[in-house]
């Protein structure tokens, strides 16, 4: 509700969107790597979501001027 909230509140001056990532390979599987290779395999796109990913998205909405109180969810296709 913030992202649509504030979206409406702050356009047209300032465009606000959110990225939801999924799982990320971050630091925090630490110790727990094979339990996130058994929940990549069960995701659409078999594979756990990068940092990389997640930066390119949000470089890709920031290139979109048109575009304004949108949630990108970037899960490997966990959520469908």
């Amino acid at each position: 509700g913030l992202t649509k909230s504030l979206a409406r509140a702050l356009a047209p001056e300032i465009r606000v969107s959110s990225v939801a990532p999924g799982a990320v390979a971050t630091r925090w599987w630490t110790g727990r790597e094979e339990q996130m290779h058994k929940l990549g395999g069960k995701l659409l796109l078999q594979r756990i979501t990068t940092p990389e990913d997640i930066a390119a998205i949000i470089c890709a909405a920031l290139e979109q001027e048109s575009m304004t109180g949108q949630i990108i969810t970037v899960d490997g296709g966990q959520t469908l």
